[in-house]
């Protein structure tokens, strides 16, 4: 089996090259596992889930003792999705974890307290009001009843997490808790097998709008009514193809690619 670690922080920036200062070209998040192919220094050359290389620094990550030898972490009914934008692993500590949005956490019931693990084996009582459970399928559009919590997060480029979402990642993350292996990058998920090409006046909740320049596909949103999408462009935002709403954007109407729906499967 791959070597592999966990990531034990809120989430872990994934760098183009073993330093600070190189570009950051994604984020995992709590929890997940990072699979390990090379290491430079204080540096892990690793492969995220959805197949993204790069280099994480080690004080991101953990060993997976715990989630190996702890078997009620390897049944998929016993973990959860956070739903909220933030959520503080201890009230009572002004340095606490805060997970973000679409991380996928353990929890577990103690009397009438909803319980999540750490990596490192500690737990915490957390709001249930604040978690999902994990379905292997759940609908886009109860994904995106919860869309309003991430307005005015701030965009950062290779960003996925509550902290700053960058147009793909916002998408992805919000698929992967509808159940969707989803590529990474608005370019790859366009050619994804699961899209369809729909007309403009198909449009329903939970349907892909594409953008692109110079023939390259460069932005995504996803519809949260049949006319608005949400997307990430300076922050998460909702914007309009009617050109008589108020939040109708000519400029970046004119680089629409294409509209598009998952197919069920």
């Amino acid at each position: 089996m791959q070597d592999y670690k966990i990531i034990n922080t809120s989430y872990a920036n994934i760098y183009e090259s073993p330093s600070f200062t190189s570009q950051l070209v994604t984020q995992a998040l709590f929890w997940e596992k990072i699979f390990i192919s090379n290491k430079k220094n204080n540096w892990y050359e690793v492969k995220s889930n959805d197949n993204y290389k790069g280099w994480v620094h080690k004080f991101y990550l953990i060993d997976p003792f715990v989630y190996e030898t702890n078997k009620f972490l390897q049944k998929n009914d016993n973990w959860y999705w956070v739903i909220d934008p933030f959520l503080k692993l201890d009230p009572n500590f002004k340095d606490s974890t805060y997970l973000s949005f679409g991380s996928l956490i353990p929890c577990f019931k103690d009397n009438e307290y909803l319980v999540t693990l750490t990596p490192n084996n500690r737990r915490f009582v957390i709001d249930a009001n604040s978690v999902l459970k994990y379905r292997k399928r759940i609908n886009i559009e109860d994904v995106l009843s919860l869309y309003k919590k991430l307005i005015g997060i701030p965009y950062l480029w290779g960003g996925k997490s509550s902290f700053g979402y960058d147009c793909s990642g916002l998408i992805q993350i919000l698929f992967n808790i509808a159940g969707y292996d989803f590529p990474r990058d608005c370019n790859e998920q366009v050619k994804s097998d699961i899209l369809k090409e729909i007309n403009m006046n198909e449009l329903k909740v939970g349907n892909l709008i594409y953008f692109e320049e110079n023939n390259i596909t460069t932005h995504v949103g996803i519809f949260v009514n049949d006319s608005e999408f949400l997307h990430s462009s300076g922050c998460v935002k909702v914007n309009s193809i009617d050109n008589i709403s108020k939040k109708f954007d000519k400029d970046l109407f004119k680089k629409v690619k294409g509209y598009y729906k998952v197919q069920r499967f």
